[in-house]
């Protein structure tokens, strides 16, 4: 759910440039989705690495900070190349790709009742 929602506010930005409504609420709901993200992340790290969850969360930032490097460069080429809208959708589709793995997993959780942990899901 709240990859959908980054997804559909990135590609709702490149679908309408230059208008400033739709860039203020695509703004805030991506800025939302994106640190609840952040924090699903965590708690997920938590449970992956329960001996070490600091270092679960330090990975965990180092890993977005390289994958926003890394995709910053190829969405500019992107838009540099085929133009803002189709690297904004390149951008949502990204988003949405990066979660198909990750709903069919178990659980990883030691509670009997608990859902499957995904950063794609609300914990």
């Amino acid at each position: 759910m709240l990859a959908a929602l980054l997804a559909a506010s990135t590609a709702l930005l490149g679908a309408f440039p230059g208008t400033l409504a739709v860039a203020f609420g695509c703004a805030a709901v991506f800025g939302g989705s994106y640190v609840a993200l952040s924090g699903v992340l965590i708690v997920w790290g938590r449970e992956l690495q329960a001996t070490s969850p600091a270092g679960a969360t330090a990975i965990l930032f180092i890993a977005l900070a390289a994958g926003q490097a890394i995709g910053s460069l190829g969405l500019g080429s992107i838009a540099d190349a085929a133009g803002s809208p189709t690297a904004f959708a390149a951008a949502a589709t990204a988003a949405l790709l990066s979660c198909i793995g990750l709903l069919s997993r178990p659980t990883t959780s030691k509670h009997p009742h608990a859902r499957p942990a995904s950063p794609c899901s609300v914990p």
